[in-house]
């Protein structure tokens, strides 16, 4: 597979500052293995603008090098985009049988599911900020800027979306499944549910968790699109 060879660097990019060039298969990013532009992208923005070390295959050798990305500020959007100037991992249409399909979707959605994971434990690691995550507004912008690229980005956002909502629905906080779940589970255990007032405090305690949490993403969405 080709999907993390470089077909190209864009001119004055980092990357060509750095030294990659066309035909470079990145093998991994500060550590953590790269198998497609996905990871690459996500390596990148986690990153930000602090250097990334990028071990590369070439010509049948490993070479390391060091590359920064570069902040852009796309007009009309409160997200900032980080780049290194690299281009590759083309998208290609195969058709494919049930069976394949079903497979195939089952490895993108596993995928998913590790990538989410590793941002959890990044978050709790104190790698990320808040400037990471975002609201309605953040998934607005990013929504507009997958269909300006074309509508199976959009498909793919949008199934990466459900992935994320339907682990976060499972976590164990009460109002969400997982929380319906730990009762479930304590009933099972203890052989009598909950008594009524624990569960209202606990599911009043959870609405004013989810509640807490959306307003703080969104207010700090609308200060990040008045560049605040």
């Amino acid at each position: 597979e080709d999907a993390n060879v470089l077909t190209g660097v864009v001119v004055g990019a980092p990357a060509e500052a750095a030294g990659f060039l066309p035909g470079d298969r990145i093998i991994s990013m500060n550590g953590r293995n790269v198998q497609n532009f996905e990871h690459i992208a996500e390596s990148v923005v986690i990153a930000k603008t602090k250097p990334i070390e990028t071990v590369v295959l070439r010509d049948g050798e490993t070479v390391t090098l060091t590359v920064t990305p570069q902040e852009i500020k796309p007009e009309g959007s409160p997200l900032p985009t980080y780049r290194i100037g690299i281009r590759g991992g083309r998208m290609e249409k195969v058709q494919v049988g049930p069976i394949g399909a079903l497979q195939g979707g089952v490895e993108y959605t596993w995928d998913a599911v590790e990538r989410f994971g590793r941002l959890v434990s990044m978050l709790f690691g104190g790698h990320l900020q808040r400037s990471d995550f975002g609201g309605v507004v953040k998934i607005s912008a990013i929504a507009g800027a997958q269909v300006q690229a074309s509508i199976l980005n959009l498909v793919i956002f949008a199934g990466i979306l459900s992935i994320q909502l339907a682990i976060l629905n499972l976590l164990p906080i009460p109002v969400l499944d997982g929380g319906h779940l730990m009762f479930f589970l304590y009933e099972a255990i203890a052989g009598k549910p909950l008594p009524v007032r624990v569960q209202e405090a606990a599911f009043m305690f959870g609405f004013m968790l989810i509640i807490g949490v959306a307003v703080l993403l969104n207010v700090g969405d609308v200060f990040d699109l008045m560049g605040g």
